[in-house]
């Protein structure tokens, strides 16, 4: 069974929390609690993303 990862970053102007989970991401507004919504947020290309879960 494949754990969650979650990290934090700032795009298009506002912080993000970002998850991946199974090889799949999802992200919400930091401080913000509910659903997450698949992909990435604006502004975020998926090779910065790769580079900030260290792969």
């Amino acid at each position: 069974m494949e754990q969650e990862e979650i990290r934090q970053l700032w795009a298009d102007g506002e912080d993000w929390v970002i998850k991946r989970q199974h090889n799949q991401y999802f992200h919400r507004p930091d401080g913000k609690y509910g659903d997450w919504k698949p992909g990435l947020p604006p502004g975020v290309v998926k090779p910065d993303v790769d580079t900030l879960f260290d792969d």
